[in-house]
């Protein structure tokens, strides 16, 4: 059964107006407003507001209990980004005096919005709310609610006039006070629900269905599956509602249903946190559950070393490489019954990034045991483009936009650190970074290629720049091993370092130092590379127990896998 609005009961506003004078207002009060039935949808990457300044993003004029998802440094985890409700009395608004008392989680969570009940479909009724003072009322807890509750908290969008079915559609476009938001019709080409995403759903009751989608897993060619949290659903149901995506059309699989479009925000995104280790027996072993709790899932048997790296935008699904015991690299899409497939034979080492925007496209390097180095950029299933070079023993990537353009840094048999930039099927300009170096480390540039983050080991002695034409900076004396991230549209570099004795510190961009364990054999770094790129850590102990952090530097840490002979983390950010 699917969430409704009772006949006559559609949100009203505070104050002296009764509710036929609402619903006469409603055209003045929203302009742009207007049914979903027989609305034609915008298509996909047009705004509802325009680019003319007209529209104050900063909401300047909304109450100040509005905000943003959080921001690096403010002291949030970035998996319980939302805090309760200040409207709230108690758990979902079930305390003594709050407005619907018994009210309780109906289990599901994402990004700090739960979803309540019971609605009425759920045994339960309506009980109206209102975010605050003039603002237009909703019922707890029918599927509006919490659409509403999620986009004003995260969003900084005022509730507005809306049935199920509506909620996109009735968006107030250019509104004082609302952002601008992009609204994609279900089937357009090249676009599929990201997490965040607010969907409609038209159906035969008249009022329709709306959710939040938290997980998404959509291919290149448009076929996959979301996860989205709603409320009302139906009686037992905890608030998940999975649905499929064929060919870019959007689906919840019921007879009757028919999901009508969704509303972006352009500027809110998640950093998924992803967890992978190697056991000592060679399993390798994934944790994608969109938090670091929840199961690993094995993904290849035999494996030497791995690397797990988030998609972004080209393909949201994690990549995975992985060389074998018997020197075979395999890579691909973490996909459901999508294996991964063999790249090369006879390797010696590798490195995998993905692109950023939604042309960017993944870049998987590798040496052979003779030292050539050889790249594959694109979907990882083409021809590898074989690059002029050999002597080469370590190379990184770290892919910063385009369909081929890539960074990349090599360490040679003589202890030199070079780099290039540019499209990978075109000959490779080399940069002499260091002269001396034991070990090397490279992290995207943000914005700009120009930004990058490069350091590297010479001796014990750790250095490290932000920007190709700065100078390096001796970070730290007695270093065994290390690891680097960009944080950020602006690259803020991470840099987590492991002490000769084991102590694990790290620090991001100019801030002192933050000691976040002893007893560390390798430490793994990881960012996203938008506003709510948060720093990520992923270090194994000396016991060989894998442990994460994901947030603010100083958040506790999470134990991830109690045996495991090498591990790391990264993340997707989907925006």
């Amino acid at each position: 059964m699917h969430a409704f609005h009772p006949p006559g009961r559609l949100r009203p506003r505070a104050g002296p107006l009764g509710a036929v004078a609402l619903a006469l207002s409603l055209a003045a009060v929203l302009p742009s407003a207007r049914a979903a039935s027989g609305s034609a949808l915008p298509t996909a990457g047009r705004r509802l507001a325009g680019t003319d300044g007209a529209l104050l993003r900063s909401l300047s004029s909304a109450p100040a209990l509005l905000r943003r998802a959080a921001r690096p440094g403010d002291g949030l985890a970035p998996n319980d980004s939302l805090p309760r409700p200040g409207w709230w009395n108690g758990a979902c608004d079930g305390g003594p005096s709050g407005a619907y008392p018994g009210s309780m989680p109906n289990g599901a969570v994402f990004d700090g919005l739960p979803s309540c009940g019971p609605g009425p479909n759920q045994g339960g009724a309506d009980h109206l709310v209102r975010f605050f003072a003039g603002a237009w009322g909703e019922f707890e807890w029918e599927c509006v609610e919490l659409s509403m509750r999620w986009m004003y908290q995260a969003w900084g969008v005022p509730p507005y006039g809306a049935n199920g079915n509506s909620v996109v559609a009735n968006y107030p476009m250019g509104a004082p006070g609302y952002p601008a938001l992009d609204r994609i019709a279900n089937g357009t080409v090249g676009h599929a629900p990201q997490p965040g995403d607010v969907i409609s759903v038209d159906n035969p009751s008249q009022f329709g269905h709306t959710e939040v989608i938290a997980f998404s897993s959509v291919s290149s060619s448009g076929n996959g599956w979301l996860k989205a949290i709603t409320e009302n659903w139906a009686p037992g149901s905890t608030g998940w509602v999975s649905l499929s995506v064929s060919h870019w059309v959007v689906s919840d699989n019921i007879p009757g249903d028919e999901v009508v479009g969704w509303l972006h925000d352009p500027g809110w995104s998640l950093q998924a946190p992803v967890i992978w280790d190697v056991t000592p027996g060679g399993d390798l072993q994934v944790k994608d559950t969109g938090g670091l709790a929840g199961p690993a899932v094995t993904v290849a048997n035999g494996i030497a070393s791995a690397s797990v790296v988030g998609g972004e935008g080209h393909e949201p699904a994690p990549l995975v490489a992985a060389l074998t015991t018997g020197g075979s690299l395999i890579a691909g899409y973490l996909l459901p019954g999508t294996p991964l497939r063999p790249v090369a034979s006879g390797v010696s080492s590798f490195s995998i990034s993905s692109g950023d925007g939604w042309t960017g496209q993944p870049v998987l390097a590798w040496t052979t045991s003779s030292g050539a180095l050889e790249v594959a950029a694109g979907n990882l299933r083409g021809a590898p483009v074989t690059l002029v070079r050999s002597g080469v023993r370590q190379v990184v990537v770290a892919a910063h936009s385009g369909t081929a353009d890539a960074l990349v840094g090599i360490l040679t048999g003589t202890d030199r650190f070079e780099v290039a930039e540019g499209n990978l099927h075109q000959p490779l300009t080399w940069s002499t970074v260091a002269r001396s170096a034991s070990a090397i480390g490279l992290a995207g540039g943000g914005d700009s290629p120009m930004l990058a983050v490069e350091a590297y080991l010479s001796g014990s002695s750790l250095y490290e720049r932000q920007g190709t034409t700065q100078p390096f900076t001796r970070l730290a004396a007695g270093v065994r091993q290390f690891s680097v991230a960009a944080v950020g549209p602006a690259a803020l570099p991470l840099v987590a370092r492991v002490s000769g004795t084991g102590v694990l510190t790290a620090s991001l961009g100019s801030q002192p130092p933050v000691l976040v364990s002893g007893g560390v054999a390798s430490v793994s770094a990881a960012a996203g590379p938008t506003d709510m790129g948060f720093p990520m850590l992923t270090f194994l102990d000396t016991a060989g127990r894998l442990w994460a952090r994901q947030g603010t530097l100083s958040w506790p840490l999470v134990e991830e896998a109690p045996t495991a002979a090498s591990g790391g983390g990264s993340d997707i950010t989907f925006s």
